[in-house]
Order: structure tokens, then C-alpha cells, then sequence
């Protein structure tokens, strides 16, 4: 984290783009994207974008294993956890459309907590298909507000 960090510090990380860092273990590395202050309307698209995104720039470092957690659906995020799974199923759908001879050889989908959605109702083939999608969740500044004081 130091060396993003020093990164940022200089330039912030403007949404969307990605930045891949040493993690300080042999052969793993970190893949920093913002995503953070996207809209309702827009935060769906914005998670696509950022996963293909970071997916190329994996396939550029020679990454074969990528663990990718559930984007835009934290205390400040608008996407249900279904809809993060979308987002993120369709932007490695046209990864793979894309770059079918890819190095990378897994993709692990990183969940903290149970969906309510069977994944088979996630995996349909609409999964890998939108059009403006429009965030699900509420933002609660309480939630929020009682997340950040139980941080100190």
C-alpha cells in the first residue's frame, strides 16, 4: 500500500483508471481502480468499464490469476450485489469476446456476505447483457455515518 500511496499522493486516481502495483509477495500483484463517487445512473457502467479495463491491463502484465471482489455495492456504493455480479460477468464476457488466446486462466468473483439471489437467476445469459442499468441500493449517510465511527 505504501507504493500506491506515494502514487496517488502525487496524482490521484481518477475514476476509472487503473493502476497495478507490486503487493510485496513473490508473483502477486495489485490492480488499484476507482470507482468511488460514480452516480446511481452511471455506477453500473462504471464498474463495467473499470473490470475490462483492469482485466486488459492484467493481460498487459502477465497476470494468470485475478481475484476480483464485488465493486459498488460497499456502504457508498448503489449496486445490489446482483448487479455488481452483472457488471462484472459482462465485462469479463468482453474480455473473453476480446481477447480469446488471454494469459489469464482464472477469475475468482470475491463475496463478503450471502446473496439473496440464486446464482443461476445472476448467471443468465441477460447476465452478460445492459443497457443503462440504474443503481438498486439506498445510500444511508446513518449507515454510513455509524460504519466510519466504529473505524476509530
Amino acid at each position: 500500500m505504501a507504493i500506491y500511496d506515494a502514487i496517488v499522493h502525487q496524482e490521484p486516481l481518477v475514476l476509472g483508471r487503473v493502476l497495478i502495483t507490486e503487493s510485496g509477495l513473490k508473483d502477486i500483484k495489485l490492480a488499484h481502480v476507482s470507482t468511488v463517487n460514480s452516480q446511481k445512473e452511471t455506477q453500473f457502467k462504471v464498474i463495467f468499464d473499470a473490470v475490462l479495463t483492469t482485466l486488459l491491463e492484467d493481460e498487459k502484465h502477465g497476470m494468470k490469476t485475478i481475484a476480483i471482489p464485488e465493486l459498488g455495492t460497499g456502504i457508498i456504493g448503489f449496486l445490489t450485489q446482483e448487479q455488481s455480479a452483472r457488471a462484472i460477468f459482462s465485462a469479463v464476457n468482453q474480455f473473453a469476446i476480446h481477447c480469446p488466446d488471454s494469459n489469464i486462466k482464472e477469475i475468482r468473483l470475491v463475496i463478503f456476505r450471502s446473496s439473496t439471489v440464486p446464482a443461476e437467476t445472476v448467471l443468465s445469459k441477460q447476465s452478460f447483457e445492459f443497457e443503462n442499468e440504474i443503481g438498486e441500493k439506498q445510500f444511508s449517510f446513518e449507515a454510513w455515518l455509524e460504519e466510519m465511527v466504529a473505524r476509530i
